[in-house]
């Protein structure tokens, strides 16, 4: 239930909407209570504040313009700002109203990452390899919505042909002391000199 009289309007900007398939104009407008995304001949997205999860923050052509929010019902925005000034400004004005713990943008990676403690998780076997690479990923700045930085896992397996695999083989695992270039026994002698 959003009420207009006690939710005004705090701030206007305009931005990009970006999504696996581009970008998109877009207006982004910050209320007390809910974030609406105005984007150009589409639907209204409507955030309400109780519904995010995360905030975080991205760079966009390395550039750090832009934040992706995470909302708990499993939807995720990527929203490009035109500078690094308008950026900061949605930022403080965030920041002031948007009660998220998670929620740090002004943080580097490694220290907002260690204040999840997903490496103990992982180390304890409480979350799976997958969670902790998808953590790593999203918390580095990638995103499923950009694809110049779309998440990646690491190549594991060297045998692509046969019709099955004996996962208790480790012949079918590539040694994961050695970059993924080093591999072949000709790139590791180039590589070494």
């Amino acid at each position: 239930s959003f009420d207009r009289k006690t939710n005004k309007l705090i701030q206007v900007v305009d931005c990009k909407l970006v999504n696996v398939t581009g970008e998109l104009d877009a207006k982004f407008l910050l209320y007390k209570e809910k974030i609406d995304i105005q984007v150009v001949n589409q639907k209204e997205i409507t955030i309400t504040n109780n519904k995010i999860n995360y905030i975080l923050r991205k760079t966009r052509f390395h550039r750090v313009t832009a934040i992706e929010i995470f909302t708990y019902d499993r939807m995720s925005y990527f929203i490009d700002f035109q500078n690094e000034v308008i950026w900061n400004s949605v930022i403080d004005h965030l920041l002031k109203r948007v009660k998220c713990s998670n929620f740090q943008p002004k943080l580097s990676f490694s220290s907002y990452f260690h204040t999840f403690n997903f490496t103990n998780l992982w180390r304890q076997r409480e979350i799976s390899n997958f969670e902790y690479l998808m953590h790593i990923n999203i918390l580095s700045g990638r995103s499923f919505n950009d694809l110049s930085q779309y998440p990646f896992l690491p190549w594991i397996l060297t045998d692509y042909h046969s019709p099955k695999l004996d996962l208790n083989d480790e012949s079918i695992y590539r040694p994961l002391c050695k970059p993924v270039g080093a591999l072949d026994s000709s790139n590791l002698k180039k590589i070494q000199k």
